[in-house]
């Protein structure tokens, strides 16, 4: 089978898969954030207090809430529940802040804005929340799952690490902390990524799909395994993951390029492969520059096909 366009695929084994394994909603934090707005009183420092109100299958100690600037995006403070749903920022500035919770692995599961000092204490209900902000269902059997403390730790740390851009360590602790907890969804697929950028593909496939045998609805996950699987040239494998990647999240770029490439290297669909790198091509310059190709090889052979009529 010919490699034509999967040699594109190798540009893309970069850091991009790690963080968005770490966090979907592309926010990156910002440590030295001083928050600021107008005439309110910007040197009034005040604590924070809320809880969640649960569904009883899901463990609140794998949910994050998250404070940004509205303006901004940035990160200002972030923070996990407690195991009875309750969390607790010290010490923050008045101001309007967008509020988030989110998964372990980022997915936005309830969006909201407070103001401070008007709200202090807050309860949030999500009694009936298993989907994330895009309508996208979030795994129960994750959200059920209950990670030990010390695998979650290991986790963190690792987290910290690749979001300041430093690999060293980092995938012992990963590898620590699913060695702690084999089921732990998150801890696979971000190894799984480390290995993916470091071009060990049959080591990254194998911890994508445990990852996706705990939750197959994470779109992430399955574009990364799909860009694994084109790297060793299995292309079925890799369309099957494309398109559960794109099935999970109908807006994936990278999903729909990796779906395009594993369809051109099979020499079938290429009406639905240009549909997909359209699809893709304003938030994904790899499928712009694909389609460019594509067009390009279309024109010489159609010309080439003119010449030898004449």
């Amino acid at each position: 089978m010919s490699r034509r366009y999967t040699c594109l695929c190798t540009l893309i084994v970069c850091a991009a898969p790690i963080r968005a394994q770490f966090d979907h909603s592309g926010f990156a934090p910002d440590p030295g954030f001083e928050f600021r707005r107008g005439q309110q009183q910007q040197n009034m420092s005040l604590p924070l207090q809320g809880r969640l109100e649960l569904p009883d299958s899901v463990e609140p100690s794998r949910l994050r809430v998250v404070l940004l600037d509205p303006s901004r995006r940035a990160v200002v403070a972030d923070t996990y529940c407690s195991y009875n749903g309750g969390f607790e920022f010290g010490s923050l500035p008045s101001g309007i802040y967008d509020l988030q919770v989110r998964t372990l692995s980022g997915e936005v599961i309830h969006q909201g804005s407070i103001g401070l000092p008007s709200a202090t204490s807050l309860v949030i209900k999500l009694r009936n929340s298993t989907q994330n902000m895009q309508g996208r269902s979030v795994s129960a059997k994750r959200l059920a799952h209950k990670i030990p403390k010390s695998a979650r730790k290991d986790y963190e740390k690792a987290r910290e690490r690749l979001i300041a851009g430093k690999t060293d360590g980092v995938e012992d602790r990963l590898a620590h902390a699913i060695e702690i907890d084999p089921d732990f969804f998150e801890a696979l697929g971000a190894l799984g990524a480390v290995y993916l950028q470091t071009h060990r593909f049959p080591e990254a496939i194998a911890m994508l799909q445990r990852a996706r045998a705990i939750d197959d609805h994470d779109a992430p996950n399955a574009s990364n395994l799909a860009l694994a699987y084109l790297q060793v040239h299995k292309l079925v494998e890799a369309e099957a993951a494309a398109r559960g990647s794109i099935a999970a999240n109908a807006l994936n770029p990278r999903a729909r390029f990796f779906l395009a490439v594993s369809l051109l290297e099979q020499g079938k669909e290429r009406q639905e492969a240009v549909f997909q790198l359209k699809q893709a091509q304003d938030s994904f310059p790899p499928a712009q520059a694909l389609l460019a190709r594509l067009e390009s090889e279309w024109r010489s052979a159609s010309s080439e096909k003119s010449s030898s009529m004449r």
